[in-house]
């Protein structure tokens, strides 16, 4: 059973400056924040609950990442996105009613949205709701890479911004981002992001960590769509947490804080992923958690 330690979860732009001002690699420059599209469907992913590893990006695009020196069309994105098992459809309209039909319906839905302040500018995903009614969003212009636009006016003004002064000159575009065919929907954590944004704002090392541990979730519980009846991983947290703890601390030269701070670090996670036990699952789950949190201990 492998500890996930490759993927990358909620990132700042920031986080890759070196690789992205390798021009003889990639011909971009991160003083144009070049990579904002790029991100912006990795953020997608990880919404979704697709952990990735946003270095192999490089590897896997190298003509895509190579031709953008100022920015990213919307059919370069799409084209991405699909390229990695996910549903992508762009919407544009000069319009902005139907442009927020689109968003609220598919945040409403459990997708993310890829949202544009203009044509081949900047990008950032959407990935949910406030719990004030609000857009939580992952940009990788900003550190940290996770806050939230606290009405619709914050966000449309985002999008029109740089148009201030004068007509608007382009249409609005956004991109709906659905989970595959292969994946899970329930994996979403898009109808619940309202009540984590805030945490992950305030731990980038988290935010940053949030994918390694959805990984290692996966390789413990079930996926709801796979075990509609089964036992939501929280509630199995609420009962045998302390006890797992308890147990890996006598094995380990860590303290039982620290320990209990992991394993609360991997409940969130589970919880927000809409992970579950399978009935007569549970002595396996508590054992492969055990060694989870066990071998993630041991790499600190």
């Amino acid at each position: 059973m492998a500890i996930a330690s490759g993927y990358h979860g909620f990132l700042p732009y920031q986080n890759f400056a070196a690789v992205f001002r390798d021009r003889s690699r990639t011909g971009l420059d991160i003083r144009n924040r070049t990579s904002c599209g790029i991100f912006s469907v990795h953020h997608a992913m990880v919404f979704l609950g697709q952990g990735y590893n946003f270095r192999m990006l490089l590897c896997d695009h190298p003509r895509l990442l190579d031709k953008l020196y100022y920015g990213t069309v919307t059919e370069d994105l799409v084209r991405l996105a699909k390229w990695y098992g996910l549903k992508a459809t762009k919407f544009k309209s000069r319009s902005i009613a139907p442009i927020r039909k689109r968003i609220d319906g598919s945040l409403a839905a459990g997708h993310a949205v890829i949202v544009g302040s203009e044509p081949n500018c900047h990008w950032l995903c959407l990935g949910g709701r406030t719990e004030s009614g609000g857009y939580v969003w992952a940009d990788s212009g900003e550190n940290p890479a996770v806050g939230a636009f606290d009405s619709w006016s914050e966000l449309e003004h985002w999008m029109s911004a740089s148009n201030e002064g004068g007509g608007l000159t382009y249409p609005f575009e956004i991109i709906a981002v659905s989970p595959g065919a292969k994946m899970p929907a329930s994996r979403s954590m898009v109808p619940w992001s309202g009540s984590i944004w805030k945490i992950l704002s305030a731990d980038p090392a988290y935010a940053k960590d949030w994918s390694n541990l959805l990984e290692d979730m996966l390789d413990v519980f079930w996926e709801h769509d796979y075990a509609p009846k089964g036992r939501p991983a929280g509630d199995f947290f609420d009962e045998h947490l302390e006890a797992i703890v308890a147990a890996v601390t006598a094995t380990t030269r860590h303290s039982l804080a620290d320990l209990l701070e992991i394993g609360q670090g991997y409940r969130v996670v589970a919880d927000f992923h809409s992970l579950v036990v399978p009935s007569g699952e549970e002595t396996f789950v508590v054992a492969a958690f055990s060694l989870k949190l066990f071998m993630k201990a041991d790499r600190l």
